[in-house]
């Protein structure tokens, strides 16, 4: 929360800068990856640039989040 604010009062713009997230969430709750969410909209509207759709992992479904986040990080990112 305290860098989301930071960034948020500060409002540079990101122009040029690439970004990705990867949110971690359980389904049961409304707030579902908000915390991704927010920060995403955030940095687009700061004219970051996103470099692939965000992931979101609900960790209600799977133990090892990492079985689902290697996979795309290798899938966006291995030839990089």
């Amino acid at each position: 929360m305290p860098f989301y604010l930071d960034v948020q009062s500060r409002f540079p713009l990101l122009t040029g800068k690439q970004f990705a997230f990867i949110a971690l969430g359980d389904s049961s709750y409304d707030t579902f990856c908000g915390a991704g969410e927010q920060l995403r909209e955030l940095l687009l509207e700061i004219q970051g640039t996103e470099l692939a759709p965000m992931l979101r992992i609900d960790t209600g479904e799977t133990l090892e989040p990492e079985t689902i986040a290697l996979p795309w990080l290798e899938q966006h990112f291995s030839a990089r």
